[in-house]
């Protein structure tokens, strides 16, 4: 994520996702090359209340964190809310306040949501209300075979396995976009206006436009195995695809 001072980029170092392999959040400076640890950090800082997340968060990740994917945006009150991924000791998006200090940026954890048993995320969008939309890949607890688990391999027979849901602050569960079910959902993004939510069906090879009021599909096209999407300054969405067969990727 580009931060607002235009030339430092927040970013997901995963670690793992099975979460094995713990992970951290660094900044990069795209003017020096410098990179910059910002969570976890061994430092005492007065945190702020855990009020960006759910009600029954069960307290701040662990040594285990393992960040996936992110996204930033500004609340209506001008504070910078990022949101991410985490698969390390649970399953999670852990929420944070971007905070700019005269020496640079730092994070404030402001709160987690915990999704239902089973699910395994890869990326989300933020709502303007402090809300989100994540993408369930497939069933974190299914069986590996082969060394992949059964979801990944029904994921490249083209089979659904997975889906985009939506959560808010107020509510105590969270609502699956019925439109969004389909093969390995990965890449998600929101309009400015929170109305249209696109959503990249990996091995389905597809990119659906899906009103998030209903929940409903309103289009398709087709893009090689898409993953990442993201605005560009011009309003444009950037959609990063696979090239490579399945027998190129497991080599």
């Amino acid at each position: 994520e580009a931060l607002p001072d235009n030339h430092t980029l927040l970013i997901s170092q995963m670690g793992d996702m099975e979460g094995s392999t713990p992970g951290n959040l660094v900044l990069y400076d795209t003017r020096s090359g410098a990179l910059q640890t910002v969570f976890p950090v061994k430092m005492e800082r007065v945190a702020h209340a855990p009020d960006w997340g759910a009600r029954d968060c069960p307290g701040m990740p662990d040594g285990r964190f393992a960040p996936h994917g992110m996204a930033l945006r500004q609340r209506d009150d001008g504070r910078w809310q990022l949101a991410v991924i985490n698969h390390g000791g649970r399953e999670s998006v852990e929420m944070f306040e971007v905070l700019q200090t005269s020496t640079g940026y730092t994070l404030d954890w402001r709160g987690c949501m915990v999704p239902p048993d089973g699910t395994w995320m890869n990326d989300l969008a933020l709502l303007a209300n402090g809300g989100f939309v994540a993408s369930h890949m497939f069933d974190r607890h299914g069986n590996v075979i082969g060394g992949m688990r059964t979801g990944m391999w029904k994921a490249f027979l083209g089979l659904d396995t997975g889906y985009v849901f939506e959560w808010q602050p107020q509510q105590p569960s969270i609502r699956i976009l019925d439109g969004s079910r389909g093969s390995f959902p990965n890449g998600v993004a929101v309009t400015r206006d929170d109305r249209t939510v696109y959503a990249a069906m990996c091995t389905g090879d597809e990119l659906r436009t899906i009103e998030r009021s209903s929940g409903k599909q309103q289009s398709s096209i087709k893009v090689s195995q898409p993953d990442n999407l993201a605005w560009d300054q011009q309003g444009r969405l950037l959609v990063a695809g696979v090239t490579a067969s399945l027998a190129e990727q497991q080599a």
